[in-house]
């Protein structure tokens, strides 16, 4: 299942760059695959009936991943610059599953092949309560976390969460 929904999403991602469709098609895409799929197969992963080795799986989905990604882009014009989006958007979804936990900090390198080019997230995984917590007593970190949300590090739909919760409370007080 790990490796299936993994090549799927690195198959969507590819179609759009490939396709060169709009930057918000692209942004949505980075989007789900770095904010939505690190946290489903991390549920997976914990409610399976035998043990995964997250590890294993990312990186063989993503080995097959790389031998796609290389036999489309280069045949296509701009493949230099399809390539690097695409590694820029591996990077990204490599580290936010670092960030939950699918990954530990010394497969990175391995998986990706080389060290990160990006800053690996500061911080943590965040939690909705603690997030709630933090904006109830400290107001300005809601425009901190909202500033957060495009980031692509895994965290935003927990931080979502927690501005809808607080906003909701607030308004009903």
């Amino acid at each position: 299942m790990f490796n299936d929904l993994v090549v799927a999403h690195f198959d969507i991602i590819a179609a759009v760059v490939l396709s060169e469709e709009s930057q918000q098609a692209l942004r949505l895409c980075r989007s789900y695959l770095t904010n939505k799929l690190p946290p489903l197969l991390s549920l997976a992963a914990e409610s399976s009936l035998e043990p995964i080795s997250s590890e294993q799986c990312l990186s063989q989905a993503l080995q097959q991943v790389d031998s796609e990604i290389t036999s489309i882009s280069s045949a296509t014009p701009n493949s230099s610059q399809h390539m690097s989006l695409l590694r820029d958007v591996r990077q990204e979804f490599v580290l936010a599953c670092h960030l939950h936990k699918l990954i530990s900090t010394n497969s990175i390198t391995s998986i990706l092949g080389a060290s990160p080019t990006q800053k690996q997230p500061h911080g943590s995984h965040y939690v909705k309560d603690d997030l709630i917590h933090q904006i109830r007593t400290n107001p300005s970190r809601a425009d901190r976390l909202i500033g957060e949300i495009n980031a692509m590090q895994g965290n935003a739909g927990t931080i979502v969460q927690a501005l809808i919760e607080v906003r909701v409370e607030s308004s009903l007080l």
